[in-house]
Order: structure tokens, then C-alpha cells, then sequence
């Protein structure tokens, strides 16, 4: 999981006493570990609907950073910030379903948003959908798939992807390996969607 920090232009008439800086100021505060403060600046802007700040509140709720630790705090702030989009939070919040972190452990729930993130090309997740299919959790198990996901995956950075990748192929046939690679090809030119 990693920190979201945007700056976000103040369009709505707010006081600029305290927030003035905004994302600027809550970013600075983080790195110095004032988590207090980048935790209250942050929060203004989550309940104004932003959906980074939702993100890095779940994160921080995740970590107990500057607040208590709070599984169902911060479950509650990915899912919000998932809602509107958010593939790290989408991510994020799959992780917590899986592990029943905050929420009741759903591995079709887990699914759902890991498949959402992955649709957007965030290779943390692409990993995560890749294992479930290699797996069999809440799909059918599909080797071709899972090799599919595990090299956009690690296309896209995500660690040991090629590693997954490469041990699940020596289970399958080199027909079954093309396919899996056709895939992944066509998938990347749609640029992830309908995959």
C-alpha cells in the first residue's frame, strides 16, 4: 500500500487559514512522521468528497498513523474512495476482504475489486486477480488466465510476477502458453478492458 499525495486546487470557498497548501501541506507533514496533522488535513478534504485523501485515510487508519489503528476505519475509507474509482483503494480494499481485515472475509467481493483495479492497469492488483485465477478462488481455476494476468502484472511492475508466471508455465502446454500470451497482447491493446 502506498501514500496518494495530489495537490488539489481549493475551488471551493474555504477558509485558507488552516488548509491553505492543502495537499502540499498534508504531504509535508507525512513525510516529517506528523501524522496528526497530515491526518486532519487530509480528512477536510475526504469528507469533501475527495477520493486521494479518502485513500491516504484509509491508509493511515491501516497503519494506526496519527490515529488509532482501525481495520474497519480504514476498510471504510477504501471503499468510499474505491466507489469513485480509485484503483489503489480498489486494490486496497480487495486486500481486505481477502484477509477480513475491518470487513467479513469475501473472497468474491476480494474479486470484484481486485478486477477493477487490475482493469485499470495497476499491476498490484493485475498480481492479485492473477493468483486467484491460478488458484481457483471464487473462479474457476484457469491456468491460461492466471499467466495471462501474472505477465500484465509484471509488465506493470508488480514484484515476482515473472516469477509466478514462469513456475505456473511449467504446469501448462505450450498451446495453453501461446493462448495465455495472446491474451495478455490483446488485453494490453484495449488498454485492460472487457479482459
Amino acid at each position: 500500500m502506498q501514500l496518494r499525495s495530489v495537490i488539489i486546487a481549493l475551488a471551493i470557498g474555504m477558509n485558507t487559514g488552516v488548509f491553505a497548501g492543502g495537499f502540499d501541506d498534508a504531504s509535508a507533514a507525512y513525510g516529517a512522521k506528523d501524522y496528526r496533522t497530515a491526518f486532519s488535513r487530509w480528512m477536510f478534504f475526504a469528507e469533501q468528497g475527495s477520493s486521494d485523501a479518502q485513500y491516504n485515510i484509509g491508509l493511515m487508519y491501516f497503519y494506526g498513523q496519527g490515529v488509532r489503528q482501525d481495520y474497519a476505519q480504514a476498510a471504510k475509507w477504501y471503499l468510499v474512495s474505491a466507489q469513485q474509482g480509485d484503483a489503489y483503494a480498489q486494490n486496497n480494499i480487495g486486500m481486505m476482504y481477502h484477509q477480513g481485515y475491518g470487513v467479513p472475509q469475501d473472497y468474491y467481493q476480494a474479486l470484484k475489486w481486485y478486477r477493477l483495479a487490475a482493469e485499470q492497469g495497476l499491476g498490484e492488483a493485475q498480481h492479485n486477480l492473477a493468483r486467484y485465477y491460478h488458484k481457483g478462488k471464487s473462479v474457476l481455476k484457469d491456468h491460461v488466465q492466471a499467466h495471462a494476468w501474472f505477465n500484465l502484472a509484471a509488465v506493470n511492475g508488480a514484484v515476482n510476477a515473472a516469477q509466478e508466471r514462469d513456475a505456473l508455465a511449467e504446469e501448462m502446454t505450450p498451446r495453453q502458453i501461446e493462448e495465455a500470451q495472446k491474451f495478455a497482447r490483446d488485453c494490453l491493446s484495449r488498454d485492460y478492458k472487457g479482459c
